[in-house]
């Protein structure tokens, strides 16, 4: 990828923007409590489309959609410890071949109409009174950044009444492409990186990984 393309100066705004967001989490790591999950920002491809009722099913069709299933659960809590009940989420992420929905991203070589009709790219959830979600999506694939690639990941935006807005990335675990990543630092990819387990499929399914990713938001 050319380093004159949009997507790489924007990636170069987005780099200030995150160095900006570290020095904000580590700061409140001094403080007392769970240390906050940290901020990496929007990124340059949030959904363009309607998002709130999207849902948290991004499968279309399970049996035909592409890559790996996987279910992503977590529970949103303060720093107190308390739940965070009814805040939303909103994720979004590319398909299996790294393509976001976009108009701002890069499509792959066979087009932009190449997206996959049975995947949705993103998806959005309520926390319920114990603060718990779970989204069906699929593991996303790496995509290139200015003559590097972007590890996989899910990106996250928490909304709840009384707490500041967090946007934020799901890594994960063993991901080699982790400790260049201009998102996250290798401390910072520890935090957010998940290690997705097997699950068992009910009869008729396609295998199927779940992955837990917790999330800490700060007092507004």
């Amino acid at each position: 990828m050319e380093s004159s393309s949009p997507l790489s100066r924007r990636a170069f705004g987005w780099k200030l923007l995150l160095a900006l967001a570290l020095v904000r989490t580590r700061a409140w790591a001094a403080g007392s409590g769970l240390v906050p999950t940290p901020r990496t920002g929007r990124g340059p491809f949030f959904p363009a489309g309607e998002v709130d009722s999207a849902g948290s099913d991004l499968l279309r069709a399970p049996q035909a959609v592409g890559g790996e299933l996987l279910d992503i659960i977590g529970r949103v809590r303060g720093q107190d410890g308390q739940a965070v009940a009814g805040a939303t989420l909103v994720i979004w992420q590319t398909d299996a071949h790294g393509q976001y929905d976009h108009p701002d991203s890069d499509p792959r070589p066979s087009g932009a109409d190449a997206l996959d009709p049975a995947f949705r790219y993103w998806g959005t959830a309520k926390a319920d009174a114990d603060g718990h979600y779970r989204f069906s999506t699929i593991v996303p694939g790496r995509y290139a950044v200015g003559g590097r690639w972007r590890p996989k990941h899910v990106h996250f935006e928490v909304r709840a009444e009384g707490y500041s807005s967090l946007a934020t990335e799901m890594h994960f675990a063993g991901d080699p492409h982790a400790k260049e990543d201009f998102v996250a630092t290798y401390a910072q990819h520890l935090m957010l990186a998940v290690e997705p387990r097997a699950v068992e499929p009910g009869p008729g399914d396609r295998p199927r990984q779940e992955a837990s990713f917790d999330i800490v938001l700060t007092l507004a």
